[in-house]
C-alpha cells in the first residue's frame, strides 16, 4: 500500500510524502493544491505573523468579470498588488489597473549599489516608444521615439517646454514656437531675434533688435540701413 496522508508526532502533515518538513508539505510529480470559493465567495489564504496577515485572495467583486487577485497587506489596510481578470493589467497600489503596469505613487529604479540603473523602453520596427504626462486624464505631454527613429518633444496647444538648471528656466519653448533663453535671448519663429530682451512684447518688426552695446572683431557687412539708438557699436573690422 501507498501512503497518502502522513501526521508525525511533531504534527507536521504529509501529503504524498512520508516525512513532511513543514507543518504542510504536499509533494508529487505535479503538484496542485486548490483553494475554491463558493457562488459568488471570494477564495483566499492568508499569511499570519506578529501584527500583519498578508492575503492571497482570488476577489470576486460585482461580477466574474471583475474578478481581480490581489496581495493584501493588512496592517496598511490596503492592496500591495492586484491582477485584474480580464486583462492581466498589474496595479501597485492601483485596485483598477488601467495599463500592463499602474503604478499610483513613486518609483525609483536603481540603487546606491547600481553603477548604471538603466530604463528601456523597447519599440516595434514600425512603431514607437513613448512616455506621456497626464494631468488626472488629460494628456499634456510627452517625449516620443517615433517610427523614424527621431526623438520629438510634445506640448499641448496651452503648454510650454522648459528647460531648467539650478532651479531657473535656461529655455522656454511657447505654443507659438519662440524660444526664450535665459540671459536675454529670444528667437521668434519668423526668424526675428531679440537679444537683451526678457520679453518681446512692444518691440519693433526688425530680424534683430539687441538692447545693450554690439561689439565685433572681425568684419561687418550690411545689406541694409544700421540704426542705432543709444548704447553703440564697436567694431574691430571694416
Amino acid at each position: 500500500a501507498y501512503e497518502r496522508l502522513t501526521i508525525l508526532h511533531s504534527g507536521n502533515v504529509g501529503v504524498g510524502i512520508t516525512n513532511p518538513a513543514s507543518i504542510l508539505h504536499v509533494e508529487s510529480a505535479t503538484p496542485t493544491v486548490t483553494v475554491k470559493g463558493t457562488s459568488t465567495a471570494s477564495s483566499k489564504v492568508n499569511l499570519i505573523n506578529g501584527s500583519v496577515t498578508w492575503s492571497l485572495e482570488n476577489q470576486y467583486v460585482g461580477g466574474a468579470t471583475t474578478n481581480m487577485f490581489r496581495i493584501y497587506n493588512s496592517s496598511l489596510g490596503a492592496d500591495a498588488l492586484t491582477i485584474h481578470r480580464a486583462n492581466n493589467n498589474v496595479g501597485i497600489g492601483s485596485t483598477n489597473p488601467q495599463a500592463k503596469l499602474d503604478v499610483a505613487g513613486n518609483v525609483n529604479i536603481g540603487s546606491t549599489t547600481s553603477s548604471a540603473p538603466t530604463l528601456n523602453l523597447i519599440k516595434s520596427t514600425s512603431g514607437v516608444a513613448e512616455i506621456k504626462f497626464l494631468n488626472v486624464s488629460n494628456e499634456k505631454a510627452s517625449i516620443q521615439l517615433d517610427a523614424a527613429e527621431d526623438l520629438q518633444i510634445f506640448a499641448n496647444t496651452s503648454q510650454k517646454i522648459k528647460l531648467r538648471s539650478g532651479g531657473a528656466d535656461t529655455l522656454t519653448l511657447d505654443s507659438s514656437q519662440n524660444a526664450t533663453f535665459a540671459g536675454g535671448t529670444i528667437i521668434k519663429s519668423n526668424g526675428v531675434v531679440y537679444l537683451g530682451y526678457t520679453d518681446s512684447t512692444g518691440i519693433g518688426g526688425n530680424k534683430l533688435e539687441v538692447n545693450g552695446n554690439i561689439y565685433g572683431s572681425g568684419n561687418a557687412t550690411f545689406a541694409g540701413n544700421v540704426t542705432v539708438n543709444g548704447g553703440g557699436i564697436t567694431l574691430g573690422g571694416t
